[in-house]
């Protein structure tokens, strides 16, 4: 068999005509192009493009990805297929915003085609690609086509045909991932798993795979994982904690539990068994119809715009003129129902709102056909992508729209020049025109409630997930686990799971049994407090932050959280928080915010968003139009 015939991680850069070169293509998983060597092995007239995906996401750095998006993609003028592999950051989790967005707005983008894809995600274009076989490491045994020989040879023996109905669990020899280290211990002493005492060189791991019926496959650094892919080549049932990687698993033997007691009972064992047929799994055939689809992909019609631009136009209703999507057509309707138009949505989703939100004499919509009727437009700065020129038509109100810190993460919006082009600001800022914060309604809306029933079975947490490290906070994390066990639920520096996670639902039940929780913003700015802060408050635990340098205006009690900006180092924040926890009475002076009436610049805040934000927005609207009609009116007179 071919090395271009089989799923191996490196082997998908064969696809491709535009894969910076040979000798990248086979390098180190974390080799790292410059931007001068980018746009020298990177022609700009290719059809598929292949980019080494690495794992610099996990840690919150750019990798090749992030430049592919800032030198190459801008050039591209012809429609392409882009195939990312070749590492363990997750898709588009561990992907920044700006590079996701950059990559799937292109209007010559046909596909995108990616290892580590967790679903469901958001973004239309994204595909998922098994991360395969592994054979560019050199375990003992060769690699690249000595190692498929091997391969090869130990699936076509018949002398390893014996299937031991043990379970076998190699993965638990390597517990370098937060979840291998949290689940192996649980199966040490069941009596249907096998667990080998000492770790196998390549050619004998790949005979257990072929003796045994069933083979574990825990996640490791990445999502997915070569022992699925071997096994399952060698005719194993696989089993493997859910993880957002079924897409890839339809037609498979591949069992996913979401709770390791599932496999430690023997029934279950059983009813696999009862599937459970002999088999061949045919990837290369599976290889081969992707391959095909590329070409097929290629041959489709040149995309449009709207066809990759998520955040663009909501799939065609259908409705002609006079009217679209209930709105009357023609500058004669505008003039009794005025339309706001969102040009573009808050990261590709669906624009949600109540319906009381909306004065009577205002239509929202995210038809771009009425943009020359609109008597506002609202643009999502920190995702906007706009496919050709547009002009403000005279009257015309133009909102600038954002919930990220614009000074780390997106400086054009500080440009004053661009920011000029806009006549009302909605955001995180008290003084814009439009007052939209992180503040949750669970805890606006309490007024001396209890601390939540959970008790405090554990000393301190952290949910950080996001890529950002504009704070600094990776490090500032990672130095303080060094002085205390700090349980971190998010991707970041991961060590513990929430089973069976509900979204924000589970994530306060865990902080609540917490006595703290790590509050690190990815980015230090006036005015920007987001979920962090907040999330905490509304359980019960006490916020540890890092962030805003005026956060005293945005907590509701004197004494609610303490500041890592009040101690020296992560050794001093260590030691506060030791004594805190062995110290009930000072503990529970952090608490006692819960009591009393908000803080009066708390208060002001809550004020100021009284109005759900849509109906601050018509009305600064409409106020802006009255403004305008008068100027009209005097230019007119005189």
């Amino acid at each position: 068999m071919k090395l271009t015939h089989v799923w191996w991680s490196k082997g998908l850069g064969l696809l491709a005509d535009q894969n910076g070169g040979l000798d990248h293509v086979f390098a180190g998983t974390e080799q790292i192009l410059d931007p001068v060597q980018l746009r020298q092995r990177y022609r700009t007239d290719g059809r598929i493009y292949w980019v080494k995906l690495g794992s610099h996401g996990k840690a919150g750095k750019h990798g090749n990805l992030d430049l592919f998006a800032q030198e190459v993609m801008p050039f591209i003028s012809r429609p392409f297929i882009l195939i990312t592999s070749d590492g363990d950051s997750t898709v588009p989790d561990e992907i920044p915003d700006e590079t996701l967005h950059s990559i799937l707005s292109s209007p010559h983008l046909l596909a995108w085609h990616t290892q580590n894809l967790r679903t469901p995600n958001p973004h239309r274009g994204l595909n998922g690609v098994p991360i395969g076989l592994d054979l560019h490491t050199n375990r003992g045994a060769g690699n690249g086509h000595h190692l498929l020989r091997e391969l090869e040879t130990i699936r076509n023996s018949h002398q390893d045909r014996y299937l031991h109905p043990m379970i076998f669990a190699d993965a638990c020899l390597n517990r370098s991932s937060p979840s291998r280290h949290q689940l192996c211990p649980v199966l040490a002493d069941s009596p249907h798993i096998h667990i080998p005492p000492n770790r196998l060189n390549q050619k004998d791991l790949w005979r257990e795979y072929k003796k045994h019926k069933f083979v574990l496959s825990l996640q490791g650094n990445g999502l997915d994982c070569h022992r699925t892919w071997e096994a399952l080549y060698l005719g194993a049932f696989v089993l493997c904690q859910r993880n957002g990687l079924s897409h890839l698993y339809e037609g498979l033997p591949v069992y996913e539990f979401d709770d390791i007691q599932e496999i430690l009972d023997p029934a279950l064992i059983r009813d696999l068994e009862s599937a459970f047929s002999t088999r061949k799994i045919n990837l290369e055939a599976r290889f081969l119809d992707f391959s095909k689809s590329l070409r097929q992909t290629l041959n489709r019609k040149t995309p449009s715009p709207q066809d990759n631009l998520a955040s663009c136009d909501p799939p065609n209703t259908g409705l002609t003129e006079p009217a679209r999507n209930g709105i009357e057509h023609g500058p004669a309707s505008t003039r009794r129902k005025k339309i706001i138009l969102f040009y573009n949505t808050m990261w590709d989703q669906p624009l949600t709102y109540n319906d009381e939100d909306i004065p009577e004499n205002f239509i929202p919509t995210t038809d771009r056909y009425y943009f020359r009727y609109a008597a506002a437009v609202v643009f999502h700065l920190p995702s906007l992508q706009v496919p050709q020129p547009i002009s403000k038509r005279e009257g015309q109100i133009w909102v600038a729209w954002t919930m990220e810190c614009c000074e780390a993460h997106y400086p054009r919006m500080c440009d004053p020049a661009f920011a000029s082009l806009f006549d009302l600001r909605m955001d995180y800022h008290p003084e814009s025109d439009i007052f939209v914060s992180y503040i949750p309604d669970d805890l606006q809306n309490f007024h001396a409630a209890p601390v939540p029933k959970y008790g405090k079975e554990f000393l301190i947490n952290s949910f950080i997930s996001s890529p950002y490290n504009h704070s600094g906070r990776v490090e500032y994390l990672t130095k303080l686990m060094q002085y205390m066990d700090v349980h971190c639920y998010g991707r970041l520096l991961q060590n513990r799971l929430i089973q069976h996670d509900k979204g924000r639902v589970s994530k306060l039940e865990t902080i609540a049994r917490y006595k703290f929780t790590l509050a690190f913003e990815n980015a230090i700015a006036q005015d920007y407090v987001t979920e962090k802060f907040y999330d905490p408050l509304t359980a019960g635990s006490v916020p540890v932050y890092l962030g805003a340098p005026n956060i005293d205006e945005f907590a509701p009690g004197e004494g609610c959280f303490i500041n890592i900006a009040d101690f020296p180092s992560p050794q001093a924040l260590a030691d506060h928080l030791l004594q805190l926890a062995n110290n009930p009475t000072r503990y529970s002076h952090y608490l006692e915010w819960r009591q009393k009436p908000f803080s009066k610049p708390f208060s002001r805040l809550l004020e100021k968003q009284k109005a759900p934000p849509f109906t601050q927005l018509c009305r600064k609207v409409e106020e802006r139009l009255r403004r305008h009609q008068i100027r009209t009116e005097l230019h007119s007179a005189q």
